[in-house]
């Protein structure tokens, strides 16, 4: 995108993050036994809208406090002290660590637009993958792969 020059609206930047979040959402209100999980990765969300930061130091407040959002359920995870589950939100925080990490040393150049290309909505768009995938497929693949039953382990000749 650094070719590209600041556009007017950035909404469609946002679009991914809003249809997503709202999958988890619904998925959070049909699966009870996974809400606490399903909380921390909405509650980590909105890091992924970075780009409506006004300024460097905005953007470091700003990530830093969605960052400390992702522990009001992750702790009770933790405090769970499920190895599984602690292990799932140690990832999880991992991931969140690596994406501030990766914005802290650029905070102030990062939201810099200075390219002249007109058409950022179009250079995002192609580049941002495979717009058909969501949290809410990916996980009905991974609900899918639970429900198969499994395979029977072969007797030894």
């Amino acid at each position: 995108m650094a070719s590209c020059s600041k556009p007017a609206a950035m909404q469609f930047m946002q679009e991914t993050v809003v249809k997503n979040a709202g999958a988890l959402d619904e998925m959070q209100r049909k699966d009870f036994k996974n809400a606490f999980f399903i909380k921390a990765l909405l509650d980590g969300f909105d890091m992924f809208v970075w780009f409506n930061a006004g300024s460097g130091e905005e953007l470091d407040e700003y990530l830093k406090a969605q960052y400390e959002n992702i522990f009001f359920y992750g702790n009770k995870i933790l405090k769970g002290d499920k190895p599984k589950e602690v292990a799932w939100f140690n990832s999880y925080k991992a991931i969140a660590d690596a994406f501030i990490e990766f914005f802290r040393p650029r905070k102030d150049t990062i939201l810099n637009w200075t390219g002249s290309d007109a058409n950022a909505e179009a250079y995002f768009k192609a580049n941002a993958g495979n717009e058909n995938v969501s949290v809410a497929a990916s996980a009905q693949v991974a609900e899918t792969k639970q429900a198969q039953p499994a395979a029977a382990k072969a007797a030894p000749a």
